[in-house]
């Protein structure tokens, strides 16, 4: 039945790469190349005629995917039948190159050459990979190779692709087919239904079981990659959480990350997957970063597409992507694995931040500060081939430094300065808008990994994200103890032991936190504030009154109205309610919080934090619901 499912779809593509049935129709040769140096250039593409029906070449010669108005890939001239009324066809050629858009209004069989031009050139040193890419998922229709990655990682304009496809093609090094711009690597992706995937990169042979449920634990075979191959990298993939947290049988609950705060413990880990097609939401997978660099664990970000490129409908490999600073020179693969696993690099969907300095240290780097209070200087420069909407200085996880930018802003290069008066680490992010072709995301974005600036020795050791880990690990533990299942019973008994162990270890990071990261700040942001709910204590609902301040922000004018959130949190950490989102002008405004939560059920008497979150930084005030 697949096999004939497949074969329909295949039939359906056809009809799109040959001449129509009684319509004339020209034969036009297209040819794409490098404006710079006349190059033939590998590209994506897609060709509409004026009926909207997508137009292939000929069945074989390309990749096919329905998505959007359709497009497929090709490394080389490629035919497509064009009816009377002409057509539209559109090439793109990964970040850095201009997309071109051109009309085709053909009398008769030709060929037409098209340049794409370089929207900036790539920062030297600096290389991209998607590290999470599927040529032989199941239930696949293209049966795809090593060069068949090669054919659509070059058209991406990628300089490495990984392909955790485990047995298929498998050689244990860059593939035969890698050439000098660009690396297909077959690599593993080692599931598990119940604590999440791993992705081993980099490694020589696989490592077994390629899956399990419960045990053998997914931490045994990512230490065992640490041990046989010290090239190697461990990445935590598609580890977005959800409320679906108990569900163990349906996406995305099967490829949930349960055992993440454990894997950081451990050391498992290398890196962590922020930006992927399977994550449900982008600022889900980013916030358990945030989570867990907050509690101290130095684990950089990694972007990885989870594109099955043998499916029918796959959105592209590369459209989110890491960029690795190695270094002038021939592409080593080792080297770009180095890069990822020390930091010097940044996730993208789209622009680029090749640079981002606090004093002399770059992303990945340490500067260490004495006690005290600090005013760091620091610059950024990103670049985008679509506008930059707004750049961000994320400091433990809270957006410290905004600026807004003019409309059609498609490069930065600007400083700014950060008070830090505790351990803290550091990171840029940059925000575009949504004019991308065939992008998976809602915004081009970009994320840096951190500089971190630990003061005098101390760890970071963020209190609410500890205790929310600690909660964490209770509920993996109900999960375990109601769904695990165990080839012996030792095993279980270890299980159960690294979980203790586990909240040992956070409860303690808790513990330690300073006194700083305890107290609740009481003075507002500059340029906002926000006032004492009213009544507190409350039993029913209370009024939350915030506004703005007329003046300067951050050090530069806003122009436009400034973007802030007031969202409840409990004791943990964890978001109760989000009551508001949205831009405010200068004065102040309200808001009531009714006691429940998100769900629309009643919060629990107790203790409440109320946030404002904004450019200039968190504002935070204390509350208590009496029931």
């Amino acid at each position: 039945m697949r096999r004939a499912i497949h074969l329909a779809c295949l039939l359906a593509l056809a009809a799109g790469a040959g001449a129509p049935a009684g319509v004339r129709a020209a034969q036009v040769r297209v040819v794409v190349l490098d404006a710079a140096t006349g190059d033939t250039l590998a590209v994506r593409a897609s060709v509409t005629d004026a009926a909207g029906v997508p137009r292939y070449p000929p069945l074989g010669k390309c990749f096919y995917q329905p998505v959007g108005v359709g497009y497929f890939y090709a490394d080389g001239p490629f035919d497509v039948f064009i009816p009377d009324g002409g057509a539209v066809a559109r090439f793109s050629h990964g970040f850095t190159y201009e997309e071109r858009i051109l009309d085709l209004a053909v009398a008769g069989d030709t060929t037409i050459e098209v340049s794409l031009p370089r929207a900036f050139e790539p920062p030297a040193g600096w290389r991209s990979a998607d590290t999470h890419v599927h040529i032989a998922h199941q239930g696949g229709i293209y049966t795809l190779h090593p060069a068949g990655a090669l054919t659509i990682a070059s058209a991406e304009g990628l300089d490495a692709v990984f392909c955790l496809d485990n047995e298929w093609d498998f050689t244990g090094a860059p593939d035969t087919c890698s050439t000098a711009d660009c690396v297909v690597w077959m690599s593993e992706e080692r599931r598990s239904s119940s604590v999440g995937d791993l992705a081993f990169l980099g490694i020589d042979a696989l490592v077994e079981p390629l899956w399990s449920d419960w045990w053998p634990t997914t931490a045994s075979s990512a230490d065992t990659v640490h041990a046989r191959y010290p090239g190697a990298a461990v990445v935590a993939v598609h580890p977005v959480t959800t409320v679906d947290f108990d569900d163990l049988s349906g996406w995305p609950g099967v490829g949930l990350a349960r055992a993440a705060p454990l894997h950081a413990l451990t050391g498992a880990i290398d890196l962590i997957e922020i930006m992927s097609y399977s994550n449900c939401d982008d600022d889900l997978a980013r916030d358990l970063w945030y989570r867990l660099l907050n509690c101290g664990f130095r684990i950089p970000a990694a972007a990885g597409s989870d594109a099955c490129v043998n499916r029918l409908g796959s959105y592209p490999a590369g459209g989110v992507r890491t960029w690795v600073e190695t270094g002038e020179g021939p592409l080593d693969p080792l080297a770009l694995l180095d890069g990822m696993r020390a930091g010097r690099s940044f996730v993208s969907s789209g622009p680029l931040i090749p640079a981002f300095t606090i004093f002399n240290a770059s992303m990945g780097d340490s500067l260490p500060l004495a006690r005290g209070r600090w005013t760091v200087y620091g610059t950024v420069r990103a670049m985008s081939r679509w506008p930059i909407d707004r750049v961000e200085i994320v400091c433990n996880g809270e957006t410290a430094v905004q600026f807004d930018l003019p409309a059609g802003v498609c490069r930065v290069d600007t400083f700014f300065y950060l008070p830090v008066d505790r351990s803290s680490w550091v990171a840029a992010r940059v925000v575009g808008g949504d004019d991308g072709w065939i992008r998976r995301s809602d915004r081009a974005s970009a994320h840096t990994n951190p500089i971190w600036l630990p003061m005098g020795g101390e760890r970071i050791a963020g209190w609410r994200d500890a205790a929310g880990f600690v909660s964490w690990l209770d509920d993996l533990e109900a999960l375990a103890e109601g769904e695990g299942t165990w080839p012996a019973p030792g095993d279980s008994a270890r299980f159960f032991a690294d979980l203790a162990a586990g909240r040992e270890a956070y409860q303690a990071l808790y513990e330690k936190a300073t006194a700083a990261d305890r107290v609740v700040p009481d003075q507002p942001a500059a340029g906002f504030l926000l006032r004492q709910n009213v009544p507190n204590p409350f039993a029913e609902s209370t009024l939350i009154v915030f506004g703005r301040r007329p003046g300067l922000i951050a050090g530069a004018p806003f122009r436009q109205a400034a973007p802030v959130e007031i969202g409840i949190y409990d004791v943990a950490g964890r978001l109760v309610r989000r009551l508001w989102r949205g831009r405010i002008g200068e004065g102040e405004t309200g808001v009531v919080w009714d006691g429940l939560d998100d769900g629309g059920r009643p919060a629990a008497s107790g203790i409440y934090f109320c946030r404002l979150r904004t450019p200039a930084g968190p504002v935070t005030r204390k509350m208590a619901l009496v029931r």
